[in-house]
Protein backbone atom coordinates (compact mmCIF):
# COMPACT_ATOMS: atom_id res chain seq x y z
CA UNK A 1 0.00 0.00 0.00
CA UNK A 2 1.19 3.31 -0.58
CA UNK A 3 1.02 6.41 1.79
CA UNK A 4 1.02 9.75 0.50
CA UNK A 5 4.31 11.90 0.37
CA UNK A 6 2.06 15.13 0.72
CA UNK A 7 -1.41 16.04 1.80
CA UNK A 8 -1.72 19.89 2.85
CA UNK A 9 0.33 22.98 3.10
CA UNK A 10 2.09 24.90 1.53
CA UNK A 11 4.51 24.18 -1.68
CA UNK A 12 7.98 26.00 -2.45
CA UNK A 13 8.71 27.15 -5.77
CA UNK A 14 10.77 29.52 -7.41
CA UNK A 15 9.66 32.95 -9.22
CA UNK A 16 9.26 32.46 -13.10
CA UNK A 17 8.99 36.28 -13.21
CA UNK A 18 8.51 39.12 -10.24
CA UNK A 19 5.31 38.20 -8.55
CA UNK A 20 3.43 40.57 -5.86
CA UNK A 21 1.50 38.75 -2.81
CA UNK A 22 -2.12 37.84 -2.84
CA UNK A 23 -2.32 36.72 -6.26
CA UNK A 24 -3.63 33.36 -7.64
CA UNK A 25 -0.07 31.77 -9.96
CA UNK A 26 0.56 28.60 -11.86
CA UNK A 27 3.13 26.62 -12.79
CA UNK A 28 5.84 27.92 -15.64
CA UNK A 29 7.41 24.91 -15.95
CA UNK A 30 10.86 23.78 -13.87
CA UNK A 31 9.38 24.02 -11.04
CA UNK A 32 8.78 28.52 -11.47
CA UNK A 33 5.24 29.72 -10.77
CA UNK A 34 4.02 33.11 -12.87
CA UNK A 35 0.53 34.63 -12.52
CA UNK A 36 -2.71 32.98 -13.53
CA UNK A 37 -5.06 34.03 -16.21
CA UNK A 38 -8.60 34.03 -16.05
CA UNK A 39 -8.47 30.71 -18.27
CA UNK A 40 -6.47 28.59 -16.14
CA UNK A 41 -7.12 27.11 -12.57
CA UNK A 42 -4.72 27.73 -11.06
CA UNK A 43 -1.59 26.08 -8.72
CA UNK A 44 -1.91 27.92 -5.71
CA UNK A 45 -2.05 31.09 -3.94
CA UNK A 46 0.76 33.34 -2.89
CA UNK A 47 0.74 35.90 0.42
CA UNK A 48 4.67 36.87 -0.49
CA UNK A 49 6.32 38.74 -3.17
CA UNK A 50 9.26 37.31 -5.08
CA UNK A 51 11.30 38.05 -7.89
CA UNK A 52 14.03 35.67 -10.24
CA UNK A 53 17.41 35.22 -9.34
CA UNK A 54 19.24 37.62 -11.67
CA UNK A 55 22.56 36.28 -11.91
CA UNK A 56 24.23 37.31 -8.46
CA UNK A 57 27.60 36.00 -7.99
CA UNK A 58 28.60 33.88 -5.40
CA UNK A 59 28.93 35.26 -1.32
CA UNK A 60 26.69 38.29 -2.80
CA UNK A 61 24.73 40.06 0.14
CA UNK A 62 21.95 42.02 -1.52
CA UNK A 63 18.48 43.20 -0.01
CA UNK A 64 15.07 42.53 -2.10
CA UNK A 65 12.61 40.03 -2.87
CA UNK A 66 13.23 36.44 -2.26
CA UNK A 67 13.75 34.23 -5.19
CA UNK A 68 11.53 30.85 -3.56
CA UNK A 69 8.02 31.48 -2.33
CA UNK A 70 5.53 29.40 -0.87
CA UNK A 71 2.36 28.74 -2.74
CA UNK A 72 -0.53 28.07 -0.69
CA UNK A 73 -2.31 24.75 -2.74
CA UNK A 74 -5.01 23.92 -0.57
CA UNK A 75 -8.19 24.72 0.86
CA UNK A 76 -7.90 28.15 2.66
CA UNK A 77 -9.54 31.60 3.17
CA UNK A 78 -6.70 34.41 1.93
CA UNK A 79 -6.80 37.79 0.75
CA UNK A 80 -6.65 38.06 -3.29
CA UNK A 81 -6.10 41.17 -5.87
CA UNK A 82 -9.55 41.71 -7.06
CA UNK A 83 -10.83 43.04 -10.57
CA UNK A 84 -13.68 45.20 -9.78
CA UNK A 85 -16.08 44.19 -6.31
CA UNK A 86 -17.18 41.18 -5.12
CA UNK A 87 -19.84 40.96 -2.42
CA UNK A 88 -19.79 37.96 0.35
CA UNK A 89 -20.75 34.64 -0.50
CA UNK A 90 -20.71 35.37 -3.92
CA UNK A 91 -18.58 32.60 -6.38
CA UNK A 92 -15.24 34.03 -7.11
CA UNK A 93 -13.60 33.38 -10.38
CA UNK A 94 -9.64 33.34 -11.77
CA UNK A 95 -9.41 36.78 -13.53
CA UNK A 96 -6.08 38.14 -15.62
CA UNK A 97 -2.91 38.87 -14.07
CA UNK A 98 -3.41 36.22 -10.67
CA UNK A 99 -6.42 38.16 -9.65
CA UNK A 100 -9.88 37.41 -9.25
CA UNK A 101 -13.20 38.83 -10.16
CA UNK A 102 -17.16 38.01 -9.66
CA UNK A 103 -17.47 36.75 -13.15
CA UNK A 104 -15.38 34.34 -15.82
CA UNK A 105 -15.05 30.57 -16.68
CA UNK A 106 -12.86 29.25 -14.03
CA UNK A 107 -14.11 29.49 -10.29
CA UNK A 108 -11.58 28.91 -7.58
CA UNK A 109 -13.86 29.55 -4.34
CA UNK A 110 -16.30 32.05 -2.54
CA UNK A 111 -15.86 35.28 -1.21
CA UNK A 112 -15.89 35.16 2.50
CA UNK A 113 -15.81 38.92 2.87
CA UNK A 114 -17.02 41.80 0.39
CA UNK A 115 -13.71 43.16 -1.64
CA UNK A 116 -12.06 46.00 0.65
CA UNK A 117 -9.96 48.47 -1.69
CA UNK A 118 -8.30 46.20 -3.95
CA UNK A 119 -8.71 42.99 -1.86
CA UNK A 120 -11.11 40.32 -1.51
CA UNK A 121 -10.95 37.46 1.13
CA UNK A 122 -11.93 34.47 -0.13
CA UNK A 123 -12.57 30.84 0.40
CA UNK A 124 -10.18 29.21 -2.04
CA UNK A 125 -11.34 26.22 -3.61
CA UNK A 126 -14.04 25.80 -1.76
CA UNK A 127 -15.89 22.45 -2.95
CA UNK A 128 -19.32 23.92 -3.43
CA UNK A 129 -17.68 26.43 -5.40
CA UNK A 130 -15.97 24.05 -7.61
CA UNK A 131 -19.43 21.94 -8.25
CA UNK A 132 -20.16 22.78 -11.91
CA UNK A 133 -24.16 21.63 -12.98
CA UNK A 134 -22.72 18.36 -14.08
CA UNK A 135 -22.00 17.68 -10.48
CA UNK A 136 -18.21 17.18 -11.13
CA UNK A 137 -15.19 19.36 -10.52
CA UNK A 138 -14.51 22.38 -13.16
CA UNK A 139 -11.62 22.90 -14.11
CA UNK A 140 -9.61 20.14 -13.43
Amino acid sequence: MSNPTFSTGDLTRKAGARISKFHLVKEDGDNTVIYNDAGTFPFGVITESAAPDEGREEDYLAHGLPELIRVGTSQRVVNIDTNGTIAAGADVYAAADGKVSASGSVKVGIADRATAGTLTRVHLFHPSALVGASGGAEGN
